[in-house]
């Protein structure tokens, strides 16, 4: 009778696991995150390669694109995905772009996220992602320079973890959750941070006159609707490169 359609079956070469493990992963994240009602499929299923399952129109950009065969980026904003991030999103080690921003995704954030230690830029914004934010980062992320979870339903505390990423990190959107607690320590280490978007949150710390002293960088503060306290501190003013401190509603 032949093999069904679209069933995946396991190479019998050894080398050939990791596209396999690739491609099974691809497919579970389409069927997990209702791919039959996304808004623009991006030609998933279109051909046996998942690194062709992606569109590029005046209309859409996205979906998978590789290099050398390896998936590089999964590309979905604002595509109706719905539904829990599967954990098995860890195991596309390549991957240096995640944004998966402006959709109905709920749960939490898989802690298999820490496997994607290639990330340049992660944006889970816009969605309805609940839970605190997991243990992900380590030594061994040195490039992610882009974390976004803005927009969500997320609690709890900034991580201290977040504290390994001082030689990448560029741009922290967290704004528009249900943070709480403090924020020196962790981002006080963030040399090279450009943006931080700590807004509508419930932060109760106070300003320090050492608080992120050290932001050198920092162009764009925005620390609005929490419940900071405390002095001023002076030391905002002489960054040469800040242009934009927003404090309201503290």
């Amino acid at each position: 009778a032949g093999v069904p359609e679209n069933i995946l079956l396991i190479p019998t070469d050894p080398t050939l696991y990791p596209k396999f493990i690739q491609h099974y992963v691809i497919m579970l994240l389409y069927n997990t995150l209702g791919g039959s009602n996304w808004d623009f499929p991006a030609n998933f299923f279109s051909t046996g390669e998942e690194c062709n399952w992606n569109i590029q129109s005046v209309f859409y950009v996205g979906g998978v694109f590789c290099k050398d065969g390896a998936v590089t980026s999964l590309y979905l904003p604002s595509n109706n995905l719905r539904g829990t991030i599967p954990t098995e999103i860890g195991l596309l080690s390549s991957m240096k772009l995640l944004r998966l921003n402006s959709n109905d995704l709920s749960g939490e954030i898989p802690s298999e996220l820490s496997k994607l230690t290639n990330l340049v830029d992660l944006q889970l914004n816009h969605n309805a992602l609940t839970g605190s934010i997991p243990t992900l980062f380590n030594e061994f992320w040195t490039s992610l320079e882009i974390l976004n979870f803005a927009n969500n339903l997320l609690t709890g505390t900034i991580p201290s973890d977040i504290a390994m990423l001082h030689k990448s990190l560029a741009v922290v959107a967290l704004d528009d959750n249900f943070f709480e607690g403090t924020i020196a320590d962790n981002m006080g280490a963030l040399t090279e941070l450009v943006y931080l978007y700590l807004e509508q949150n419930g932060f109760n710390d106070t300003l320090a006159d050492d608080s992120l002293v050290r932001l050198e960088n920092l162009q764009q503060l925005d620390l609005s609707d929490n419940f900071f306290h405390g002095d001023f501190p002076p030391h905002l003013l002489q960054h040469d490169n800040l242009t934009t401190i927003d404090l309201h509603d503290n």
